[in-house]
């Protein structure tokens, strides 16, 4: 399952991403959902019923912000689940944590 922001989609700025995402999975034949976020938090909301519906990984495409709420859903469902992640531009503040200093 893929959450990504509305708002990145109108703007143009993960349009490239998402298409690109869209494109891979469907050549690889993985099967695969898109949920668009509509509102702020609403990540939360679709990814903690996700999980709750058995979902065992969901990818988030976002800045920071989106990836905290997809987590927070996940931890409000009380189950386990993997969390991918692919990064947008922004503060990127997750990156940093992650990653070497000597990367940016």
């Amino acid at each position: 399952m893929v959450y990504y922001s509305k708002y990145y989609r109108s703007a143009g700025k993960a349009s490239n991403t998402i298409d690109n995402v869209i494109h891979t999975l469907n050549h690889k034949k993985i099967p695969f959902e898109i949920e668009l976020t509509k509102y702020p938090k609403h990540a939360v909301k679709i990814s903690k019923k996700a999980v709750e519906a058995g979902f065992k990984l969901l990818v988030a495409i976002g800045r920071d912000a989106s990836i905290n709420e997809v987590a927070n859903g996940i931890m409000l469902s009380g189950k386990q689940t993997k969390l991918g992640i692919i990064l947008k531009s922004g503060g990127n503040d997750l990156l940093r944590y992650f990653l070497s200093p000597a990367m940016f």
